[in-house]
């Protein structure tokens, strides 16, 4: 469990690092629009919060399907820590 919490939280750092980098858009050959889009629905689906989901989405580049992945790892691991 603490292994794929470190995965998240160098994915988040490393979305941190390339938003902080770039000037134009988040993602390469994504407007921030798209960008920002996909974030919005990935939130609204229950992926996470706005920030989450884009912060992940910013680190797989935005896969969208890779984000997915990553948020729902994120979020069963949390359940089931909370339940505990």
């Amino acid at each position: 469990m603490i292994a794929r919490i470190h995965i998240v939280h160098d994915a988040l750092s490393n979305a941190d690092y390339v938003e902080s980098q770039t000037s134009e858009s988040v993602v390469d050959g994504m407007s921030d629009d798209v960008v920002y889009t996909f974030a919005s629905q990935l939130s609204d689906q229950g992926y996470g919060s706005f920030e989450q989901c884009l912060a992940v989405l910013t680190a797989c580049n935005g896969d969208v399907n890779s984000a997915k992945v990553a948020l729902s790892k994120v979020i069963f691991k949390q359940k089931k820590y909370i339940s505990k």
